[in-house]
């Protein structure tokens, strides 16, 4: 038996000491995975996780019968990130000095091999990418997105890369929103429309807009738990999913003259389609959740595009979000 397949035997949930809760799967680890929720209650999905040796991971994973469907680079021609994937093996995570993670087909399982420097060094890349596949297998659909609860419901904004998703969202929980997730949103058919559930507490907010918050705002944001490209902090967020019951598409140029905020009616099912996150995993089972989602989605939330001019600050873009929030929840 190779050593992966004799980790994995020896493996069970019982003999995992740690657990905790994102993107609506249970966690059960042998290692320490800071930033997950300890709520109460169980989900039907559970993700083991397991610590390996970098030798003997790379050893079991498969030399043939491998797509390879993510190579990222930097500009130099170094390796960025790289995803492969074995129809029998499932998917290998890997970017160099950030860890190696080899999930499950079924996203019931992940082998990791951590690298040796602060715990933020693997966690970008186990929460940004590792998790939310786990999740995605096992049924969930995951938006590039952040999200804040503001009463009781889901406020979620997707955008490109760089647009200020996440700098809103860390003004509105400065401002006294819940936090809920940041850069990846993890959703469900609800009974009445979509779930949004949380991710992992950790939101990263860069030097210049923690300058403009509040000394109350900055406390908002919780525990200051290390810096990387910005710093990051452990902020209180939801205990359960929250029912998504406003979409905002952000969108931030210099030639917008004015903050304007145009519902869409009728909803347009490329705002949820557009979002979407892991784009390599294509299985039908993926693109029956992507429509179930879609339809729940636009039938039941309200989606708004927010055209943000580049003069306006992402503390002013999130007075205005917060103040049409409440009006329409009646929060």
């Amino acid at each position: 038996m190779a050593v992966a397949e004799q980790a994995a035997a020896g493996l069970t949930a019982a003999a995992a000491s740690h657990r905790g809760r994102a993107f609506g799967l249970d966690v059960r680890s042998t290692f320490d995975i800071p930033a997950l929720s300890g709520g109460a209650g169980s989900s039907a999905r559970l993700t083991v996780c397991h610590e390996q040796d970098a030798v003997d991971l790379e050893r079991d994973w498969p030399r043939t019968g491998v797509e390879h469907p993510v190579d990222l680079r930097f500009p130099d021609g170094r390796l960025f990130m790289s995803i492969d994937r074995h129809p029998e093996r499932g998917y290998r995570i890997w970017a160099p000095r950030h860890g190696r993670h080899v999930v499950s087909p079924d996203g019931r399982e992940i082998r990791s091999a951590l690298p040796r420097r602060s715990a933020l060094g693997w966690q970008r890349l186990f929460f940004a990418q590792t998790l939310p596949l786990a999740a995605a297998l096992q049924g969930l659909e995951v938006l590039h997105a952040s999200a804040v609860g503001i009463g009781g419901r889901a406020v979620a904004f997707t955008a490109a890369s760089g647009t200020g998703k996440s700098s809103l969202a860390a003004h509105l929980v400065a401002a006294g929103a819940t936090f809920l997730t940041d850069d990846v949103l993890a959703l469900e058919p609800g009974p009445d429309g979509a779930l949004a559930h949380p991710g992992p507490a950790r939101a990263g907010v860069s030097a210049h807009e923690l300058r403009s918050m509040t000394a109350v705002g900055r406390d908002r944001l919780g525990r200051r738990v290390g810096s990387t490209d910005k710093p990051h902090f452990e902020p209180s967020q939801a205990s359960s999913a929250l029912p998504l019951a406003i979409l905002f598409r952000l969108s931030r140029s210099s030639r917008f003259a004015r903050l304007s905020l145009r519902e869409q009616l009728p909803p347009e099912p490329k705002t949820v389609l557009g979002s979407s996150f892991l784009t390599y995993l294509r299985t039908r089972q993926r693109l029956l959740n992507q429509l179930a989602i879609c339809e729940r989605v636009t039938g039941s939330a309200r989606l708004y595009d927010l055209e943000i001019p580049a003069s306006v600050s992402a503390r002013e873009a999130a007075s205005f979000v917060l103040e049409h929030a409440k009006k329409v929840l009646g929060a």
